[in-house]
């Protein structure tokens, strides 16, 4: 029992070790502590999610997805674990399309499922991916479902309004902001809206929008 009280204890010391160097952006720091820490307690998720953050925060975004992948396998409903997988999908792995909305809606079934009590700290971790991917519009058009769903309209429409920037997202930003502002009682703004998707949708007729795209 003691020896098991202090492999708990340095566990604890090293994740607060960690956690510190993490905020204060020693990212070699934090890992090295990390990879022992994980050696130590392999199955331990809170020290797994740390770890996976700091790979991500040094480039080695690969390796982070892979990290948030084994989290999810142990804890499938780990919010944390999937918000951050998916930020990482659509900001430095360059995955984007259906399987990225897929992800999206697991996050917004699992937001739904706990009453949007994790509504909050969601938001946060994509405010902070949105500041260090300004131009990204897969992460203002995830902002944009996660305060729609939580009924915060005007911030899903600004969120939508920068997404609306680039093409590949365009017309699902439009349709998702008109959907928003039919809730508002502004049904002519939102047919503005949806004119505008539709002419998009005729402009690229060739198929710009991915019919698995749609589904998800």
């Amino acid at each position: 029992l003691s020896s098991q009280g202090n492999k708990e204890d340095l566990l604890r010391e090293r994740t607060l070790a960690a956690e510190s160097y993490l905020r204060l952006g020693y990212m070699d720091r934090a890992l090295t502590e990390l990879e022992q820490a994980l050696q130590e307690s392999p199955t331990s998720v809170p020290t797994r999610l740390n770890y996976a953050l700091a790979l991500q925060k040094l480039g080695r975004s690969q390796q982070a997805v892979a990290e948030y992948q084994r989290v999810l396998q142990v804890d499938p409903r780990n919010i944390t674990a999937l918000v951050r997988w998916h930020i990482a999908m659509i900001t430095t792995v360059g995955a984007a399309g259906a399987p990225t909305l897929e992800g999206l809606s697991r996050i917004r079934w699992q937001l739904r499922g706990e009453g949007q009590k994790r509504y909050g700290s969601v938001v946060r971790e994509y405010n902070q991916a949105a500041e260090a991917h300004p131009n990204n519009a897969n992460v203002h058009f995830a902002l944009g479902q996660i305060h729609q769903q939580a009924g915060n309209y005007d911030k899903a429409i600004e969120a939508y309004r920068l997404a609306m920037r680039d093409s590949a997202v365009d017309v699902l930003a439009r349709v998702s902001s008109a959907q928003c502002l039919l809730s508002q009682g502004k049904p002519d703004d939102a047919i503005q809206q949806f004119e505008q998707a539709l002419q998009t949708v005729r402009r690229n007729a060739t198929g710009s929008v991915d019919p698995s795209t749609w589904a998800a």
